[in-house]
């Protein structure tokens, strides 16, 4: 009766013991684990009701699974949600989180628009012929089915098909189909400025048939320019009109879109007007963001300072969408970081260090496995890879295994990157952001001697929001708010932009 529970699991992974090589150890360290935290709540694995007792009652409060939202029942836990609750390591724990969570494949580094403000580094006017170098050191399409192949036997909750633009990649439709057939995955996103979509809407058609909910069309719109010299970029009517194509086309599915806070988007006359086709073409989600400061980013800024809108200006503006937003019922999930979260009012909603073992990137972008166009593990899409460790090296367990030897982004807790926050006002609800934002030593925000500065466009949005915009929530929306904030901490410094800061820092 002692091993029941073991071999309840064993029998379960026994196919991923035979396909992953280090599978097995790592289940040995994780379920010898377990042991110790049963013990530690006086559940005994010599009762012979032991098992019931798990299953029923102390797992239904585990903190960990609620924190991770693991809804699973005890004995269907996936290997990678095994491994994410019980290992001893917090790195492995939290290697195996990004893998359950979402695997993100990032398919080419090409991309055919120019936005000004994109972290990606392989935009070109002449982006075919980029495309025809690239599918010699990019992975292959048979490649990236194999990674999926893995990831959904491992446990991957979903797959991220992304780029650069991966329309531009020959195939990427019938990747997506190969996703859509593992019944183990929920969700299979497909990350597109849409512009190449209408020369695949016949085959989309097909293989969405029947599978509508499980496919998500994660698009962008950045305002409704008339200008010729910005018909290739997501500032367009004409990329508007594309989206509107899309969703008449493809009807079932889900779609949520995606802004940037820049000049092209900053009137009421344009937002309301995305607001508009959000409601009308039954948009899941709308996320209008400011872009991270990366060297894109303060290039465009050089060449025009208005190019990023000032801080006083986006509140008023965001003010005026969620007053509209308010009393329209909230029709759709609106997301605008540091201003109006959707996800704060959310049940169960905590800060990304209350979870997730204390990881700062958690949920961000550093919260999803991320692999690279040429094979290569990523931490984070705005920086450079941590280690060599590439998926043609060996089996995807493998690989994230060695991408985690001395890599510093394993080691970084709040505490080591906000202590110049401690204190704000708003330490609790934001967590000091993005740490790439945040690292004054700009080629590797995660080597373990970076200064950590403040993340400055967290500071001016926050005690911006709670003047302006948070006013206008009911009671119940307020008080989950106030509940995050230090009532007698410091309030940040203001600046008036982006352009401020960046000038100030440089």
């Amino acid at each position: 009766m002692k091993n029941t529970l073991e071999e309840i699991f064993y029998y379960s992974y026994n196919h991923i013991f035979r396909e992953f090589k280090d599978s097995e150890i790592l289940f040995k360290s994780s379920y010898t684990n377990l042991e110790k935290i049963l013990k530690s709540n006086h559940i005994s694995v010599e009762s012979g009701f032991f098992y019931k007792k798990i299953r029923d009652g102390w797992f239904l409060n585990y903190e960990p699974a609620q924190q991770r939202s693991i809804n699973a029942k005890f004995e269907s836990l996936t290997f990678a949600e095994f491994i994410a609750l019980f290992h001893p390591d917090r790195p492995t724990r939290l290697l195996l989180d990004k893998l359950r969570r979402k695997l993100d494949l990032n398919v080419t580094a090409i991309c055919n628009y120019e936005c000004e403000y994109c972290y990606q580094r392989s935009r070109d006017t002449d982006w075919e012929k980029l495309v025809r170098k690239a599918q010699y050191y990019e992975l292959s399409i048979d490649e990236l089915k194999k990674i999926i192949d893995q990831a959904a036997i491992l446990g991957s909750g979903s797959i991220k098909i992304t780029g650069g633009e991966p329309l531009t990649k020959k195939g990427v439709i019938s990747l997506v189909k190969y996703a859509l057939s593992k019944e183990s995955l929920n969700e299979v996103e497909l990350l597109s400025n849409s512009s190449l979509i209408t020369e695949h809407l016949q085959e989309l058609k097909e293989i969405t048939l029947h599978k509508a909910n499980k496919f998500h069309l994660h698009s962008s719109i950045d305002g409704l320019s008339t200008e010729k010299g910005l018909s290739n970029t997501k500032y367009s009517k004409i990329h508007y009109k594309k989206l509107i194509n899309i969703r008449k086309e493809l009807p079932g599915i889900k779609i949520s879109i995606n802004s940037m806070w820049t000049e092209n988007l900053c009137s009421k006359k344009v937002l309301n007007k995305i607001y508009q086709f959000a409601i009308e073409n039954k948009v899941d989600r709308w996320t209008i963001s400011f872009p991270y400061i990366v060297d894109e980013l303060k290039n465009a800024l050089k060449r025009n300072h208005k190019y990023i809108p000032d801080y006083e200006k986006v509140v008023k503006l965001t003010y005026y969408l969620v007053k509209i937003h308010r009393d329209k019922g909230y029709p759709f999930q609106l997301s605008i970081p540091l201003l109006f979260k959707h996800e704060m009012f959310d049940k169960g909603y905590t800060v990304a260090t209350q979870c997730f073992d204390n990881h700062p990137c958690f949920p961000c972008h550093g919260s999803y496995l991320i692999i690279g166009p040429k094979g290569e593990i990523m931490e984070c899409l705005l920086a450079k890879p941590q280690t060599n460790a590439n998926i043609k090296d060996g089996d995807l367990l493998e690989v994230m295994l060695q991408s985690i030897k001395e890599n510093s982004f394993y080691d970084l807790t709040e505490e080591i990157v906000s202590n110049k926050c401690n204190n704000c006002r708003y330490e609790h609800l934001c967590q000091g952001q993005c740490v790439n934002d945040r690292a004054i030593k700009k080629n590797n925000p995660f080597a373990p001697d970076t200064e950590y500065g403040q993340d400055n466009s967290a500071c001016n949005l926050l005690s911006r929001a709670e003047v302006t915009i948070w006013p206008l929530l009911d009671r119940k929306n307020k008080k989950i708010i106030s509940t995050y904030i230090n009532k007698n901490g410091f309030y940040p410094l203001q600046n008036k932009s982006i352009d401020q800061i960046i000038n100030k820092f440089d």
